[in-house]
């Protein structure tokens, strides 16, 4: 309602979720059906935004406070695709400060984070805690699929994209290998292995040297 939502929009959402019935399927076998009382739709279109709305006031927070880092008047220090949080900050006891509103307005929302998945990205320093628990500090870290590199620009981590080009390509290959048609073969590679080297490599802006590197693997 704060994001002005036609109203007709809002009832059919609200009707939608309060009759959203699921089951668990295992193989063959199948679950009795019981009510969606909580969460969003999984691989449902809608499910990244009405969960962006849901976690708005959280960014909104941070943005007020000031903390984190800012591109002239663009707020990026907190960037955020589904559960997938990352808060950039120029100091350490700013990240400090920011995690605190993050579990303060987390708590609000009837949401916790864990320690155990999170990590600062850069050389150890002071200790980084989450509701008490420590932190770890690590020189590579994970965000939705890409291996980011801890430096003093920003930096993608090339060799975890290559071993997992080779890892489908060998597979690919033990199966594909007695087919001797390489015309099939290179058309399964490029179909499968190679978006591997270079997935989101547009988006995260590495070099053309970088990119041919990959491409010439």
């Amino acid at each position: 309602m704060k994001l002005n939502i036609p109203p007709t929009v809002l009832k059919l959402l609200m009707v939608w979720y309060k009759c959203s019935i699921v089951f668990v399927r295992w193989g063959v076998h199948s679950s009795f059906t019981f009510p969606l009382l909580t969460g969003v739709r999984q691989e449902g279109v809608l499910s990244p935004i009405l969960f962006c709305v849901y976690v708005d006031g959280l960014i909104h927070r941070l943005e007020i406070t000031k903390l984190g880092c800012w591109i002239g008047d663009c707020y990026i220090g907190c960037i955020l695709y589904a559960d997938e949080l990352i808060l950039i900050s120029p100091i350490v006891c700013q990240l400090q400060k920011m995690i605190s509103v993050c579990v303060e307005e987390a708590t609000k929302i009837n949401m916790s984070f864990n320690a155990k998945k999170c990590a600062v990205l850069r050389s150890p320093c002071a200790a980084v805690k989450l509701e008490g628990s420590a932190i770890d500090f690590v020189s590579n870290a994970k965000y939705l699929g890409v291996m980011l590199h801890s430096s003093k620009q920003f930096a993608v981590d090339l060799h975890y994209m290559k071993v997992k080009f080779y890892k489908s390509f060998n597979c690919l290959f033990h199966k594909a290998g007695r087919l001797k048609d390489k015309l099939v073969t290179l058309h399964l590679v490029s179909s499968f292995c190679r978006p591997y080297l270079l997935y989101a490599t547009k988006c995260f802006g590495l070099t053309a040297t970088q990119i041919r590197s990959l491409r010439n693997t």
